[in-house]
This record gives C-alpha cells, sequence and structure tokens, in this order.
C-alpha cells in the first residue's frame, strides 16, 4: 500500500475517533474504539512501512496471519501465554534464516 494512503487513513480513524468521544449516541462508544484502535495500528503500520519493504510479500503475509492468530488465542485464552513465547521464539528463527547472506 501506498505510504501516504496508510498515514491519511490512520488520520481520518484518529479524527473520527475523536468526533465521536464529543457525542452522546449510545453506539458511539463501540465506534469510538474501533476507530481508535484501527488508526493506531493503521498509524503503527505508516511508522514502520519503510522497514517492510525489503520483505518478501509472502512472508509478509504469513507473519500478519500468525499474528492475528496469536491475538485470538491470548484474547481468547489468556492462560496460553506459553504459546505466545513459542510464536515469538519461532520468528526469531525464522528472521535468521531468512537473512541473506553473502556470497563467495
Amino acid at each position: 500500500m501506498h505510504r501516504p494512503t496508510l498515514g491519511i487513513i490512520a488520520l481520518i480513524l484518529l479524527i473520527t475517533a475523536v468526533a465521536l468521544l464529543l457525542s452522546d449516541s449510545e453506539d458511539a462508544d463501540l465506534w469510538r474504539s474501533a476507530c481508535t484502535r484501527v488508526g493506531l495500528l493503521m498509524a503503527a503500520i505508516w511508522l514502520a512501512y519503510p522497514h517492510f519493504k525489503g520483505i518478501h510479500p509472502t512472508v509478509m503475509a504469513v507473519i500478519l496471519i500468525a499474528a492475528a492468530a496469536l491475538m485470538f488465542v491470548v484474547y481468547r485464552k489468556p492462560k496460553d501465554i506459553a504459546l505466545l513465547g513459542a510464536i515469538a521464539i519461532f520468528f526469531f528463527f525464522l528472521r535468521s534464516k531468512l537473512r541473506r547472506r553473502p556470497t563467495r
């Protein structure tokens, strides 16, 4: 995705969250929370975007799917936090394998 587009989306979502903070509607809390969370996530991606350029898209997709699955597991069963450690170790080894070694 285009980096300025990520920044604009994050900004719009965060401005919407602030506007909903001033609203008195019953559904405003739900939408404000959603806009805040997604806006902060998009802002974090916008900040980290230059570091993503060297990663193959397939590897990035695997990392994002694994992160989403991990968040779901931790949300549903917080006691399974040991799984977080196992996945972190997996990504550490995956990262070391994906680094390019100099050719002779």
